[in-house]
């Protein structure tokens, strides 16, 4: 029964673990697409600028 709750136990452990992990993977997307949401922000913003400066 020990051996068994022990077991139990560990696999708690190694799930939340996981999720965790998934949780910090999750994050950094969510970093990285905002980031590149700015980056063409940006872009839009300087090729419009480009676009008006050659008139």
């Amino acid at each position: 029964m020990a051996k068994l709750r022990k077991k139990l136990l560990l696999q708690q452990i190694n799930t939340a673990a996981a999720q965790e992990k998934a949780a910090i993977a999750q994050e950094k997307a969510a970093l990285a697409v905002e980031r590149a949401a700015g980056a063409v922000e940006q872009f839009v913003e300087d090729y419009f600028a480009r676009q008006q400066a050659s008139f």
